[in-house]
């Protein structure tokens, strides 16, 4: 992925599967050298600093970085970056054009707006949600409400629980 932050251009670039020793499936983040060129390129970051994990992906060798434009904090332009490694995991970091610093990349860890608990065969969030939706491992809906906080789940199994409270998803795997 290519960023431009002001006048500051940016290469992000996956760098390696799982290694055993060091981490593994890391994102580097460079900032291109004069006229966008790879010759005198400055290293910044390694995003995770110590890898997204050292579980072989079995050959699928997907490792996804997607980026998003946003204001930050303060107003000012920034952006997201979103890394993806099958069966490792992902990370959300932001770039701010405000107060660029070579150390100032810095994970995005929102507080989610509820949390998701199973209590025997109740499945409660914490917070009201307009809605709460419960899906088989297939995939398919098998249960919905609307501006509650707890459901009945239909029966013992795995489900995916999505659950939109003011405006936010928050998804969990459940065992009943």
């Amino acid at each position: 992925n290519e960023i431009q932050l002001g006048d500051k251009h940016f290469i992000v670039y996956s760098n390696n599967q799982h290694t055993g020793d060091q981490g593994g499936n890391e994102a580097e983040v460079c900032q291109l050298g004069e006229g966008d060129a790879f010759t005198g390129m400055t290293h910044y970051w390694q995003i995770p600093k110590h890898g997204l994990g050292m579980t072989s992906d079995t050959g699928t060798r997907i490792h996804c970085i997607s980026k998003e434009y946003v204001k930050d904090a303060n107003g000012k332009l920034a952006c997201n970056l979103l890394v993806f490694k099958t069966m490792n995991g992902m990370g959300l970091y932001q770039i701010a054009e405000d107060g660029f610093n070579p150390g100032g990349v810095k994970a995005v860890n929102a507080a989610p707006a509820a949390v998701i608990t199973v209590n025997g065969g109740i499945i409660t969030v914490s917070a009201t949600a307009s809605s709460i939706a419960i899906y088989n491992v297939a995939g398919q809906l098998v249960s919905m409400v609307k501006n509650a906080s707890q459901v009945a789940a239909p029966a013992n199994g795995l489900y995916i629980v999505k659950a939109v409270v003011n405006g936010q998803s928050i998804v969990k795997k459940v065992v009943l």
